[in-house]
């Protein structure tokens, strides 16, 4: 009876894991698909509006680094004088 009980235990925390590690594999898998296509699905208004920031900015500028020039030059420690 005890080692049915252990058996079961492992069972499910084996299963555990594995939902686990699916989620955050198809989490990645969206994430990265996302990435790729410039495409992404906001869940909620606050996601849809930072995609609307950069969809604004991407399309206003010219030329569209995904950075600004301040913040790459806070990011090489620049000091602008």
């Amino acid at each position: 009876m005890m080692n049915l009980i252990i058996i079961l235990v492992i069972v499910a925390i084996a299963i555990f894991i594995y939902n686990i590690l699916m989620i955050n594999k198809k989490r990645l898998k969206k994430f990265r698909k996302e990435w790729a296509t410039g495409e992404f699905n906001a869940k909620s208004e606050d996601d849809e509006s930072v995609l609307m920031y950069w969809e604004n900015k991407r399309n206003s500028e010219s030329r569209y680094d995904g950075i600004d020039q301040l913040t790459w030059d806070d990011l090489a420690m620049k000091v602008n004088w």
